[in-house]
């Protein structure tokens, strides 16, 4: 009876036991969508229809006319009260690529969107839903065209754009390209010159000499575009100078010219005439533009301010009985009341002028101004008001003093303010930062002050992502004693990660079940512990579950482009838990987790990740003779706590390499001392060596990470990667002798290089095995049997190398030559008919067809000898684009002894996939008996061991491939998953069965059946049911990370680098270790229960038989 009674407290009072279910393994996922702005934020936004903004990574700064219309491709629509995106369109006709440009233009009245891009496309969206309207292309070549802008003018009358424009520089001739176009349809719009000859574009050079009857040597610009009258537009056309920094600025008044056209038809316009502007003395550069030729001025004679000189001289357009153009002194413009205008100088600064009185005065000069001239609502960034830059003002220019605050990032800095709408009692700004922080605010006039409300904010960065971190998210255990009332809170905050380490020990869990015991006996036994176990899938149980499988993670993401680190909680749809912003000035950021080797990224004692982080920044010097300034952040990546930091560490040289290097948990806490547990060994291109942080106990585990003791039998090598000079170098680490007097700890001597010619060849990409990787077997069964032995040196690296213009058309000039031709001359040989010869002749042999040259390479590197193991070279590779997937981007990825890489193939319009598998060699299946086992040397040297054996093949896959990943789990048993983002916006799985270079091309044997080889095909199946993104749409994905869970059957993935960040739980070999779906647990209570019944029944009978057997 005791036995029983114990087995169902025991029972009773245990605490829930957490289950996953098959049918929710994948459900974990979530899609965060950026505007696609993330490498440069928001530069343009404009409102819509009242409901959506319209942003933009362009600008609308007329003063960028010099600069290009902006660098990117989206244009994205957000709910003005929300913040949520809308749509969100790709509207570069070509693949996006660092060169990618566009303008637009934002039509109020017809909620119209233009864009016009660097192939001279223009298009028209629906500005409410994203929706295509129409497009049309210029059948003149873009080849010598740049800087693509459009224009548009609305017609004050009708209040509809009148006329949509488009510019391109023309880099040969020296002049834009103008042409104009029909705002609803599209269409071309053909004028009429002075002498009746229709053409369909315009050239701003000829404009000008026509203008001022002679002819200029300089580049000229079309520098804007107004509505004269209902039928008559003008464009503001001007010459461009050097100024004495050699920096491009618009010239002075003489040097430009309004000319006016008129509407003969709905398709044709008609030059009326040149309006040349003459200041006189000539010599006065024009400094200031307006930021739109619409009337901002509100006056009774309707000026419109077009641009202001260093000299205080002005253009204004005059609406008398005709349109004219004036220059005039700003003193002498007769303004009846006080008014207000915004204008834009070359540098960027924003400016506020007020005029009252035949008098000007400059109101406030900033880097950003939201200006309302209707109702004069101000919204500046904060230095006008000696407050810091990371606050943001509000208030209103007439009509009282009153002032809000609104506070940005303490990491961050007001870069831009865009009004929305405005009111005589309210305004809606959308501030945006240098970090990509775009927030939107209502402002509204209150009885004392002006209040301020934040409607919503979105990080921009996210859809720039460069890298990442996966931490285990931890959590105190339920045990934790009790904290002394003198601990202060930094010392608890301190101690949080050791706590949570502890929750997993075995005196911690044992606490947990005396603790859950004493709760069941006190608080409803059975019936509550069932209720509890009802409420399994609510938020607090799913957390709590998701902990104990190891799915709460802290994704750590840092965006380069944009200076910044934002870490997301995975386990809560990718729920923002910090952001920190870096120095905009350093040329490198990266993020450091983790040894040299995978092993140290965990604690083996508890089985948790540490959580952290060494954040390193490299800041060059102005100065040519120094080098610059090394900025370090010791920080917790799960909560974003900077433990220490320093901004002033100076370095003798640039850095090469960066070593990362990491202390046990056990050795606790060297915060006190400036130090962090995470550190860096930084080699640097004068072959020194210097540790981050540079503390005792740094320089103490950086020296025993080099004795020759600790570090290995030969001590540490370090590699080099040198792009622009196309060399790979490998060095030996030896310490500094007695550690180093100054900062310098250690020099690097040169054992090996490697170079390539970068004249031929040029270094595209560096791919490493993957960190942390556990390897389940150093061999793979066959068929029969037989062993093969996988290639497992860990110092290895991938170096794509792509062959260079030169090369490629050096090749052609020679093989044309041979035909015959001449050098860079298409020329095909005469051919005759095969088996037409003359009397006497012998028939020609066939043609013998030529041999691609390669133009992709693949080399495997020793990076502690430096030596070329392997190299795979292909042909009819796709150089016509540097967009992800193809060209110089090639997607690779190191796993376990398999290397995985996709090109773009010219010849066969598809996407080749090469497998490289590495090979020590075979073992016999009796190779290895009771009495018999293969020689085998116990020792490797990267110098004298032998090459690996290289299997390969080359699949294809219907779908351009950007990025390649693979799933990672706990114990490496699960069988592996190949992941492919394509540029459908997909992420696809394959099995790594169908990648196996092993693949016959003939008949399986049964050996290979058994095995699970399949038959050879050269075409790679895409299955709907093995694509892990289902239906949303994944744009653009660089890089896929993944880790691992508790769980053996599931890993995590993460792809990011474009404009979305998608993450999802995966099961690449079915839960084998889930529970069923139809797992019935009360059941299993039940039948527990009703054996003990039964074991108890059984036992009171035999003793009573044993009682009755003993008296007989």
């Amino acid at each position: 009876m005791k036995l029983f009674t114990a087995a169902c407290l025991l029972l009773l009072s245990s605490p829930t036991t957490f289950g996953l279910y098959k049918d929710e393994a994948g459900l974990n996922d979530f899609l965060l969508s950026s505007a696609g702005h993330g490498y440069h934020g928001v530069n343009y936004a404009q409102i819509v229809d009242d409901y959506t903004v319209i942003t933009s990574s362009v600008s609308s700064n007329p003063n960028d006319i010099l600069g290009g219309g902006g660098s990117g491709c989206h244009v994205a629509g957000r709910d003005i009260n929300t913040g949520s995106l809308q749509w969100r369109r790709n509207v570069c006709t070509s693949e996006e690529d660092d060169d990618s440009l566009h303008s637009i233009y934002t039509s109020k009245s017809s909620g119209i969107i233009y864009t016009n891009d660097k192939e001279n496309i223009v298009k028209g969206w629906n500005g409410t839903d994203g929706s295509f309207l129409f497009d049309y292309a210029s059948s003149a070549s873009t080849d010598a065209l740049s800087f693509p802008r459009i224009w548009g003018t609305e017609d004050a009358v009708t209040k509809t754009t009148s006329v949509l424009s488009t510019s391109m520089h023309n880099q040969k001739k020296g002049g834009d390209i103008i042409r104009f176009y029909h705002p609803t349809t599209g269409q071309p719009l053909s004028f009429f010159t002075d002498d009746d000859q229709e053409v369909y574009y315009l050239n701003t050079n000829d404009l000008l000499q026509k203008a001022f009857s002679e002819n200029v040597d300089k580049s000229s610009f079309m520098l804007g575009l107004v509505t004269l009258d209902t039928n008559q537009i003008g464009v503001l056309v001007g010459y461009a100078s050097s100024s004495n920094d050699g920096d491009s600025s618009l010239t002075s008044f003489s040097q430009m010219a309004l000319v006016q056209l008129s509407f003969q038809s709905k398709t044709n316009l008609k030059i009326d005439s040149f309006s040349p502007i003459n200041n006189g003395s000539g010599d006065a550069n024009t400094m200031i533009l307006t930021s739109s030729l619409q009337s901002q001025v509100l006056s009774a004679n309707q000026l419109s301010l077009v641009a202001i000189s260093s000299d205080k001289k002005a253009i204004v357009l005059s609406s008398g009985q005709k349109w004219n153009v004036d220059t005039a002194l700003i003193d002498s413009i007769p303004f009846i009341n006080s008014n207000y205008v915004q204008v834009s100088s070359v540098g960027g600064v924003q400016t506020l002028l007020s005029y009252n009185n035949n008098e000007v005065k400059e109101v406030l000069a900033d880097s950003a101004i939201g200006f309302c001239p209707e109702y004069n609502w101000l919204v500046t960034s904060s230095s006008i008001y000696s407050v810091n830059p990371q606050t943001a003002v509000a208030t209103k220019v007439k009509g009282g003093d009153d002032m809000g605050k609104i506070d940005i990032d303490s990491n961050d800095s007001v870069k831009d303010v865009f009004i929305l709408s405005c009111s005589d009692s309210d305004v809606k700004a959308m501030i945006t930062t240098f970090g990509g922080t775009t927030q939107t605010v209502s402002i509204s006039k209150g009885t004392e002050n002006v209040e301020i409300l934040s409607m919503w904010s979105a990080e921009e960065a996210l859809g720039s992502i460069t890298s990442t971190i996966m931490l285990d998210e931890s959590h105190p255990p339920a045990g934790a004693s009790s904290k002394d009332s003198a601990t202060t809170d930094d010392d608890i905050e301190d101690e949080d990660e050791e706590i949570a380490l502890q929750s997993l020990s075995f005196s911690s869990r044992i606490q947990s079940q005396i603790k859950s015991l004493q709760k069941f006996a006190l608080s409803g036994g059975f019936l509550q512990s069932s209720f509890v176990t009802s409420l399994f899938s609510s938020s607090p149980k799913k957390k709590e579950r998701d902990y104990a499988f190891g799915f709460a993670k802290v994704a750590v993401l840092l965006s380069e482009p944009l200076s910044k680190i934002i870490a997301i909680d995975t386990a809560n749809s990718g729920k923002q838990i910090w952001s920190m912003g870096l120095n905009r000035d350093a040329e490198w950021h990266k993020i450091l987790h983790g040894g040299p080797n995978g092993k140290t990224l965990m604690d083996v004692t508890v089985g948790a990740h540490s959580h952290e982080v060494l954040v390193l920044s490299y800041v060059p010097s102005d100065v040519e003779a120094v080098a610059g300034n090394i900025e370090w952040k010791c920080m917790d990546g799960t909560r974003g706590k900077t433990y220490t930091s320093s901004t002033s560490t100076s370095v003798s040289s640039p850095v090469a390499q960066i070593i990362p290097l990491h202390s046990p948990a056990s050795v606790g806490h060297v915060h006190d001392s400036g130090g962090c547990r995470q550190m860096a060994l930084l080699l640097h291109e004068d072959d020194t060596l210097t540790v981050v942080p540079d503390t005792a106990y740094s320089r103490s585990a950086a020296l025993n990470a080099m004795n020759k003791s600790n570090g290995g039998k030969n001590g540490m090598y370090v590699h080099t990667v040198d792009k622009s000079m196309g060399k790979f170098r490998t060095v030996n680490v030896l310490p500094e002798e007695g550690g180093g007097s100054s900062s310098v700890i250690a020099r690097a001597t040169t054992v090996g290089e490697t170079t390539f010619n970068p004249s031929t060849e040029k270094i595209v990409n560096v791919v490493y095995p993957q960190r942390g990787e556990v390897i389940q077997s150093p061999a793979s069964i066959l068929g029969d049997d037989s062993l093969l032995l996988k290639y497992l040196n860990p110092h290895l690296a991938v170096v794509v190398t792509v062959a260079t213009d030169e090369l490629m058309a050096d090749v052609g000039n020679n093989f044309y030559k041979a035909l015959g031709g001449d050098a860079g001359e298409v020329k095909k040989p005469k051919k005759k008919p095969l088996g037409v010869t003359k009397p006497g002749e012998e028939a020609p042999a066939a043609a013998v067809e030529a041999t691609p040259p390669p133009t992709l390479f693949i080399n495997l590197m020793d990076t502690v000898s430096g030596q070329i193991l392997y190299r795979a070279s292909h042909a009819h590779r796709d150089t016509g684009s540097s967009s992800p997937g193809s060209s110089n981007n090639i997607p690779v990825v190191f796993t376990e002894n398999w290397i995985i890489y996709a090109f773009a193939n010219a010849r066969t319009r598809r996407t080749d996939i090469g497998v490289l598998s590495l090979h020590e060699g075979m073992i016999d299946k009796h190779g290895i008996t009771a009495f018999a086992s293969p020689e085998q040397e116990m020792l490797f040297s990267s110098f004298e061991s032998a090459k690996p054996i290289v299997l390969s093949k080359t699949y294809g896959i219907s779908k351009t491939v950007t990025a390649i990943g693979v799933t990672t789990s706990k114990g490496g048993i699960s069988m592996k998953q190949v992941l492919l983002a394509t540029n459908g916006d997909q992420i696809i799985s394959l099995d790594k069965r169908f990648l196996d270079p092993r693949r016959p091309s003939g008949e399986l044997k049964e050996s290979e059946k058994k095995e699970g080889l399949m038959k050879y095909s050269p075409i790679l199946p895409i299955v709907s049911l093995r694509t892990p993104s289902y239906t949303q749409t994944v744009e653009s994905v660089r890089s896929i990370a993944s880790t691992a869970a508790y769980v053996e059957s599931q890993s995590l993935i993460l792809a990011y680098g474009g404009p979305d960040i998608f993450f999802t739980r995966l099961a690449p070999s079915k839960g084998f270790d889930l529970l069923p779906d139809d797992f019935n647990r009360s059941l299993l209570a039940l039948v527990v229960i009703g054996l003990l019944i039964v074991m108890n029944t059984v036992k009171k009978m035999g003793n009573k038989k044993m009682v009755k057997m003993g008296w007989t």
